[in-house]
């Protein structure tokens, strides 16, 4: 299986499945997405990560929440950033929240206050194993 891409020229709708006791290992490639104005076609095009300082990506219970239920960051080592990809590695013990519907997003941090910006966001769904 590919790894997904993620459109950098807006903010991506991306939902995010977990297991109850399994880590969460999943690698994205963001890219920009222009249509060539000759062809018509889309073009999409690697986005450099070293201009970026960090990542966080936060699970709340609401999108209003206050609380947060689980924070990954490239300062926990939750999440890795390369030159072109994300890695998320979430382990099974940050998850120690009831299984259920929860809501994230996953913000990129600039060098300069300015340039942190929400990357992608969505649904973060915990299953429960089937012999919990």
């Amino acid at each position: 299986m590919s790894n997904p891409t993620l459109d950098l020229s807006k903010a991506v709708y991306y939902d995010i499945t977990a297991y109850r006791d399994t880590k969460v290992n999943e690698t994205l490639i963001p890219v920009t997405v222009l249509t060539n104005p000759i062809t018509g076609k889309k073009e999409y095009y690697p986005v450099d990560l070293t201009t970026y300082s960090g990542a966080t990506l936060q699970v709340r219970q609401t999108k209003q929440s206050e609380y947060i239920l689980l924070e990954a960051s490239t300062n926990n080592g939750m999440i890795t950033l390369t030159p072109d990809k994300i890695i998320l590695e979430i382990p099974a013990t940050a998850m120690r929240f009831n299984a259920g519907v929860y809501y994230y997003d996953f913000k990129l941090k600039g060098y300069l206050e300015e340039n942190t910006r929400v990357l992608f966001f969505g649904i973060f769904k915990l299953e429960r194993n089937i012999t919990d």
